[in-house]
């Protein structure tokens, strides 16, 4: 698309021009020779949605196919669910005596709030440290949960909302090669736009 001048005054002097392209310079007469084609800009724009696309599907698939890895490993981790109710345990017992000391579960968005409370009042550690520390000492085979997840970390990368906007914005793509075929006059596909539209049309059926 960077091809097409968007210069008005380049753009009138090569429409006005009437002499020989050959007398051009090349990049000149490549552009005067575009600007002949109608339509152009719908053409090239369409020629590199489609040159794009398989490249966009591909990665689409497989973040997806990350995301939906990295939440199968979440579910079926055994040591992540153990590390878990030990993080409960230590809540438990940190508020023990109060309404919350007896809780079931808590909120996965809590846990980026460990580093921010101190294990006890005057405790040099906070809970991140004192989770740590648990564990080495009390069940350190639990420290390479992590092993267990090994597409959590770049599944954290992706977020689903942007992943839905890629393929919104692939499926708006498509929508207007198709409004483009259905607008273009039926002899243009036979005559000089005959492999264009057939390029588009082999697209589109696969």
């Amino acid at each position: 698309m960077k091809c097409i001048p968007t210069d008005d005054s380049v753009l009138s002097a090569l429409l006005a021009f009437e002499g020989n392209p050959n007398d051009l310079r090349e990049a000149e007469k490549f552009v005067f020779i575009l600007l002949t084609v109608d339509n152009v800009g719908d053409i090239l724009q369409s020629l590199l949605f489609i040159d794009e696309y398989e490249v966009k599907i591909s990665t689409i698939q497989h973040q997806i196919a990350t995301m939906l890895e990295a939440c199968n490993e979440v579910l079926n981790s055994p040591k992540l669910k153990q590390m878990l109710g030990v993080v409960l345990g230590i809540g438990n017992f940190l508020n023990y005596g109060e309404s919350v000391g007896n809780a079931k579960g808590f909120y996965i968005s809590s846990l980026s709030k460990l580093v921010q409370f101190r294990a006890t009042n005057n405790a040099m550690l906070n809970l991140m440290q004192f989770l740590v520390q648990n564990v080495e000492e009390n069940a350190k085979e639990l420290l390479d949960f992590y092993t267990e997840l090994p597409h959590v970390e770049e599944a954290s990368k992706y977020h689903p909302k942007l992943v839905k906007a890629e393929i919104d914005a692939l499926n708006v793509g498509i929508e207007r090669i198709v409004y483009q075929i259905e607008q273009t006059p039926a002899e243009y596909k036979t005559e000089i736009y005959a492999d264009f539209f057939e390029h588009v049309e082999n697209f589109l059926d696969n």
